[in-house]
C-alpha cells in the first residue's frame, strides 16, 4: 500500500481494548474507537493522574457543529447541534495488565461531541472517541465525527447482507460464480 495511503479503522465501542490500541500498526493506519472504559490516563501535561471522563470535561470547547444523524433502532433522523472538546492524553496499562514487563502509556486524542438540548423525546448524543489520528483543530475534529457517524450506514449494510440477503448460505463453488452473486447482493443490501 502506498504511504500516501491512510487507511483508518473505525470501530464502536467493543474495540475498546487495551490490547488493540496498544497492537502495533503499520505507519500509515491508525485508529478511530467509540470509547467505553472510563481510563485512567495522564493529561496532556503528562503530569495528574484521572479518568479519561474527567480529563475531557475539563477541557474548554473548541467549537460547535450541526451533524445529520440517521436513523436507527434507537433514535429518528434528526440534526444534532453537538459541543466540541478534545485534548490529548496517555492512557494508562489497565490493572489487569500490571505483571507485563515493558507497558508503556499509550498515546491518544480524545474527542467528545455532546448534545446540550436534544428534543425532548430522544436521548442526547454523547460520543467519546479515542483517535490516533492528529487533531490540530476543529476540522480535524470534524472529520473524525463525520467518520464515526457514517458507523451505523456501514453496520446495517453488513446486516442487510448477511441476515436479510442470507449470503453466508450461499453455496456456489466457484469464484466466479461467487464474486456475481455478492455483486447482485451488494446493489440489493446498498437499497
Amino acid at each position: 500500500m502506498p504511504k500516501s495511503i491512510t487507511v483508518v479503522a473505525v470501530a464502536d465501542r467493543e474495540a475498546d481494548i487495551y490490547d488493540f490500541l496498544a497492537t502495533q500498526r503499520p505507519e500509515n493506519s491508525q485508529l478511530l474507537i467509540g470509547a467505553y472504559h472510563n481510563r485512567q490516563v495522564k493529561n496532556s501535561d503528562g503530569e495528574e493522574v484521572e479518568r479519561i471522563q474527567s480529563a475531557i470535561g475539563k477541557i474548554p470547547l473548541a467549537g460547535q457543529i450541526s451533524l445529520e444523524l440517521r436513523a436507527n433502532p434507537q433514535r429518528s433522523a434528526r440534526t444534532a447541534m453537538l459541543n466540541l472538546q478534545a485534548t490529548t492524553v496517555e492512557i494508562l496499562p489497565p490493572q489487569s495488565h500490571l505483571g507485563r514487563q515493558n507497558l508503556q502509556p499509550l498515546r491518544v486524542q480524545v474527542i467528545l461531541a455532546c448534545e446540550e438540548n436534544p428534543p425532548a423525546t430522544e436521548q442526547p448524543v454523547s460520543w467519546l472517541l479515542l483517535t490516533t489520528l492528529p487533531i490540530t483543530g476543529v476540522e480535524d475534529i470534524v472529520e473524525c465525527l463525520r467518520w464515526y457517524s457514517y458507523r451505523w450506514l456501514i453496520e446495517r449494510y453488513h446486516y442487510v447482507l448477511k441476515s436479510g440477503c442470507s449470503l453466508e448460505q450461499v453455496q456456489l463453488e466457484t469464484a466466479d460464480r461467487i464474486e456475481r452473486a455478492l455483486s447482485t447482493y451488494t446493489i440489493v443490501a446498498w437499497r
